[in-house]
């Protein structure tokens, strides 16, 4: 597993090996490995910093313009001349990098990242995610996209879908078939199956969470939490035991 904590330090434990408990009360035995910048991960007061993991283990950090490729003995430093938003190991292995105009794909054998898709001068690109079994797709400020791997090009999708002009990763969540994004003043949910889509009033905040196909948490900007239950058509308050049903 790994934790990263962005504002003053960033580090990451690797924990290998872990016995499962036999006995109750017995701790178990963790093999630990303690990495810092005295490997060049590097540390920031960047609030997004962001990480995956490849099918070669290798982990991949995001940071405010720099992507650090680590493989538990050193770094390799990629650098942007934009600030990044979102990073993606998709179900191929292959890694995608989403900036405020662009997306990018890393090149195996060149070493570096590529421009896939660049966005309209009066829009906003968001976060490049990927369902479970389907093609990547991309958030951004004029709607959806999903890519067409035979083209290698990023097609538009749900047309009946609303723009989205809050663009900020933190605004959008998905639980397996559904969207879940701001606009305006409303929550929109989208299921991509299904084509049902809901909306609940909702006033701009900073972070969504999806916990299932019907149920999210969202902070606003007094850094208070609320519900929004799809199914039940309501949003609220958690009460005393941080429930919001």
């Amino acid at each position: 597993t790994a934790m990263i904590r962005s504002g003053y330090i960033l580090t990451i434990f690797l924990f290998a090996n872990a016995l499962v408990l036999q006995v109750i009360g017995q701790l178990p035995n963790y093999h630990v490995q303690f990495f810092d910048e005295t490997t060049g991960i590097r540390t920031g007061n960047f609030q997004r910093i962001d990480m995956t993991k490849d099918q070669d283990n290798f982990l991949w950090i995001l940071q405010t313009t720099t992507v650090q490729r680590f493989d538990g003995k050193r770094v390799d430093n990629y650098y942007f001349n934009e600030n990044l938003a979102s990073i993606l190991c998709d179900f191929h292995g292959r890694i995608w990098v989403s900036t405020e105009k662009k997306v990018y794909r890393f090149h195996p054998k060149k070493k570096r990242f590529e421009p896939v898709f660049s966005s309209g001068p009066k829009e906003s690109v968001g976060k490049v995610f990927q369902f479970q079994d389907t093609a990547v797709w991309l958030h951004t400020s004029s709607g959806f996209f999903e890519f067409d791997q035979q083209n290698q090009v990023f097609t538009r999708r749900l047309e009946d879908v609303p723009e989205s002009r809050n663009i900020s990763v933190r605004n959008f969540a998905y639980f397996k078939n559904v969207l879940f994004f701001q606009y305006f003043d409303t929550l929109n949910s989208y299921n991509i199956k299904t084509g049902v889509k809901k909306g609940l009033q909702k006033a701009p905040g900073i972070d969504i969470f999806s916990l299932s196909e019907d149920l999210v948490i969202s902070t606003n900007w007094a850094f208070y939490s609320f519900w929004h239950d799809f199914e039940k058509e309501k949003s609220r308050a958690p009460d005393a035991r941080g429930q919001g049903r």
